[in-house]
């Protein structure tokens, strides 16, 4: 091959290879990376009954102290068949974030020295009473995240039946109160989140 071929073949080339870099930077492409973090804020999820946070201890026994007035008959702070006395249920939510439901149901627990423990009535924050025959059939509310009152005062009035319907008699009555056991009564608070 003589100069002048070589030199037509090495400009062929050096073409070549200015035409592809030319239709390279035509056809590229950009391409460009970012990392970033989002802080989202968490809904606060606190909720105190009887000033006990519940997310912390989920028995709130030792904070639900009956009240019995007494009479002449019967003396303050004890229950006996026709007494009636109440307890407070405390509700603050103010430190909640999302809406949400409630729902208070009881029962006798199985262990109360008394079968014929009832629920008569209940109130919420001092308002009417409302009747109940025998146990809280599930006492429903929902509160909304930007309701602007998010504390309940439920009060709960409790006797020991003694009326024709009761299930234990004169001497069963005497049983349980010479056996010095408590009576015992359930009571479970359900909070659920709305989602729609």
């Amino acid at each position: 091959m003589n100069r002048f071929q070589r030199f037509k073949v090495l400009t062929f080339l050096v073409s070549v290879l200015i035409m592809f870099s030319l239709i390279q930077s035509t056809f590229a492409k950009y391409k460009t990376e970012a990392v970033g973090t989002t802080n989202m804020s968490i809904a606060r999820w606190k909720i105190v009954v009887n000033e006990q946070d519940i997310m912390s201890n989920q028995y709130i026994t030792n904070t639900l102290t009956p009240f019995f007035s007494g009479n002449s008959h019967v003396a303050d702070g004890v229950i006996a068949p026709n007494a009636v006395g109440y307890f407070d249920l405390l509700i603050d939510c103010s430190e909640v974030d999302v809406s949400f439901d409630y729902t208070i149901s009881s029962e006798i627990n199985e262990t109360s020295s008394v079968d014929d423990l009832k629920i008569i009535g209940y109130t919420v924050d001092g308002g009417p009473i409302i009747d109940v025959d025998g146990s809280l059939e599930d006492i429903t509310e929902t509160i909304l995240f930007d309701d602007t009152d998010k504390t309940r005062n439920i009060r709960v009035f409790v006797t020991w039946d003694d009326s024709e319907n009761r299930t234990m008699d004169n001497a069963a009555d005497t049983l349980a109160a010479l056996s010095q056991e408590n009576a015992k009564l359930d009571i479970n608070i359900n909070f659920t989140q709305l989602t729609d």
